[in-house]
């Protein structure tokens, strides 16, 4: 039989969605909260790019108010990240999450978000029982489908009533958001006005009145779409004569810079979201709007410059960036003249050519308008921040700055900054940063048996297993409430956990061998990767995963001698067979493979890893591979339980009429 030719269709995840494709983002901006440090007086604010785009603690004038937002987020990712955003039991947290997974295929659903939701607030109250838990409706957005934003937004507020948290409702007072009206610009994220809104709704949870003048008018010096939005934002944003404003690109963005510097005086005015952010010639458009935005705004005591990146990874040659950056620091001294200005070097990048062949002279450029200029100073932040020729592992992941970089970046501005600034040190944050690693892992760790099903169908758990597993459970979250645990206990828990984890759900109910005369038929996909459909092209050809199941995405298990079982395609007969190398597309066959497949437990509720000795199959995310079914586990083991490619999902389909037209 030939290969049947496929079709695949390229999708686009629009709006916050899109985000989810560049996770080295979202993993810096979680990396970078292991740094920091909580106590009780915190107020914490979880959640997306809505959450991330605005300086909650300036709206409030409270500099105990911190922003754990994450442009992308999806509530998964806030289960996994969640201890370093509650460590040090925080007084308030504020959580607002759902609008991701409602745009991102295979988890938008009403009922994803309350399992997870359910996990924070459990969590939450499990370790931090004196943290008071404000859940907020996820805002109204023509770019999701209403009925399941209402289907969430009602699951949230039965969670709280069960939880004992506060349901905040926010949909009818930022509905016109959905609208596209004033508000937003994109019928999904806000301008300031609508942070206004959103700030009064919540004040009385707060303590403090919103600082926002209420005849305030969104500026968003002529620059559209999310960056417009967080623009018109510091038009709304105070700015006094002691103030020290750092104004760039994501890397100043992604910064909490009043946390990092321990000083109410250093105000983020940076913008972009995911590398390499805003250009020179649009921060230029921001600088009126950030110092004149409001009336009563006057000249800071210090302005931090850090933009560039998307300009040197342009086209343009140097001496037209040169001239470019030139135009922003006149605009910054029109309106500032008394101002110092300190303009900072680019950091290296992890390409050795690219910081020799434009980030170096792009720098040297930059030293000499500092040069040219009084009360402007050149900052070398590139130099201790390189290794060699590239960026530093130890502070960067990819081109990104992780924690550890931020801290470094802080300690070298602190310099600069005067008196009343402090950063943290070296030692307190490498302290922090293990401890907290570990914390997360054991957390997720654990959260990942929440929403595990109990029962008999397959995937699910038998009951006396999960009680068994509950209990460890419940001793995990008792060892997580006393933080005076040190990392090497930590880690002794976590390992001692996965082990008696496993050992249950190895437990897992498995389908049901065919046998002559009674044949029981599965699909077989990947609902953590696009909910793709392990699918057959006919005997000898490579497996695909389909968005679409067919006829040829139906399945049968058939036990083999030696305990392992052979998995047979309904519409040709073909075997999948085991015989691929590693890092190489599965095939089927016509004939019975030497070696059976085995099914266990994976790593997320009703999972399992297919693997044959060290095969493992795992769906791709690459469209350049045509979706293919690989033969891919870390390490080359076949027994990796964390990778979403390698978690499929056995439905039963037995009792489904199928018609089934064969091609001609």
């Amino acid at each position: 039989m030939k290969c049947r030719r496929i079709i695949f269709l390229a999708f686009t995840l629009f709006g916050l969605g899109t985000a989810l494709a560049d996770a080295p983002f979202r993993n810096h901006r979680y990396d970078a909260f292991k740094v920091l440090k909580l106590n009780s007086d915190n107020i914490v604010f979880i959640g997306n790019s809505i959450t991330n785009m605005h300086e909650w603690w300036e709206a409030f004038g409270d500099t105990r108010i911190v922003n754990r937002g994450v442009s992308g987020a999806v509530s998964d990712e806030v289960v996994a990240n969640l201890e370093s955003m509650i460590t040090g039991k925080p007084g308030k947290v504020f959580l607002m999450i759902g609008t991701n997974d409602l745009g991102t295929a295979g988890i938008n659903n009403a009922a994803h978000v309350a399992a997870n939701t359910r996990i924070i607030v459990k969590r939450i109250r499990k370790e931090s029982p004196s943290t008071q838990i404000y859940v907020q409706s996820i805002l109204p957005s023509a770019r999701r489908d209403l009925e399941q934003q209402i289907q969430t937004n009602d699951s949230l507020r039965a969670i709280c009533k069960a939880e004992g948290a506060t349901y905040i409702d926010l949909w009818d007072a930022l509905y016109s958001v959905s609208q596209n009206n004033e508000h937003s610009l994109d019928y999904l994220h806000l301008c300031a006005s609508g942070y206004h809104i959103w700030c009064k709704a919540i004040a009385e949870h707060i303590g403090t009145d919103c600082t926002y003048p209420e005849n305030g008018v969104n500026q968003t010096g002529g620059i559209g779409g999310s960056n417009g939005m967080r623009t018109s934002t510091f038009g709304f944003a105070p700015v006094r004569a002691d103030d020290i404003l750092l104004i760039g690109d994501e890397m100043v963005s992604s910064g909490e810079w009043h946390e990092l510097l321990g000083s109410g005086r250093v105000k983020n005015r940076g913008t972009g979201w995911g590398w390499p952010g805003l250009g020179i010639a649009d921060v230029t458009k921001q600088i009126p709007v950030i110092l004149k935005g409001r009336p009563d705004n006057v000249a800071p005591e210090r302005i931090f410059l850090y933009v560039g990146t998307a300009d040197v990874n342009g086209t343009a040659d140097i001496a037209t960036l040169k001239e470019r950056y030139e135009a922003l620091v006149r605009k910054v001294k029109e309106l500032a003249p008394h101002t110092p200005v300190f303009i900072q070097a680019l950091l290296p990048m992890n390409d050795a050519t690219k910081n020799a062949t434009r980030v170096e002279p792009f720098n040297n450029a930059l030293k000499a308008i500092a040069d040219a200029n009084t009360e402007v100073t050149y900052v070398d932040i590139y130099t201790p921040l390189l290794n060699g020729n590239v960026a530093n592992t130890a502070y960067f992941s990819g081109n990104y700055l992780d924690g550890k970089g931020y801290v470094e970046v802080a300690r070298i501005l602190a310099g600069y900054m005067g008196g009343g600034v402090k950063a943290v040190t070296r030692e307190e944050t490498d302290e922090r940063y293990d401890l907290l690693t570990a914390r997360n892992n054991f957390g997720a760790n654990l959260g990942t048996v929440i929403n595990m099903q109990t029962g008999h169908g397959i995937g699910k758990i038998p009951a006396g297993s999960m009680r068994r597993l509950f209990k460890a459970c419940e001793k995990g979250y008792a060892l997580l409430a006393d933080e005076t645990l040190t990392v090497k206990e930590l880690n002794r828990a976590g390992a001692a956990f996965s082990k008696q984890k496993l050992s249950v759900l190895e437990n897992i109910n498995r389908p049901r061998m065919s046998e002559a005369g009674k044949e029981y038929w599965y699909k077989l996909y990947t609902p953590n990767r696009n909910n793709r459909y392990m699918t057959s092209n006919g005997a000898g050809c490579g497996v695909t995963g389909n968005e679409i199941p067919g006829y040829a995405s139906i399945w049968k298990f058939q036990s083999r001698p030696d305990g392992t079982c052979d998995i047979i395609n309904r519409a040709d007969g073909s075997y999948l067979n085991p015989a691929a190398v590693y890092n190489t597309q599965v095939k089927t066959s016509s004939e019975t493979p030497q070696r059976g497949w085995t099914l266990s437990y994976a790593n997320a509720p009703g999972t399992f890893i297919i693997s044959s000795g060290n095969v493992q199959l795992n769906q791709t995310a690459a469209a350049s591979h045509n979706n293919a079914v690989f033969n891919w586990s870390t390490g080359q083991t076949g027994a990796d339980r964390d990778d979403i490619g390698c978690q499929y999902t056995i439905a039963d389909v037995s009792d489904t009429v199928i018609i089934h037209k064969r091609n001609q």
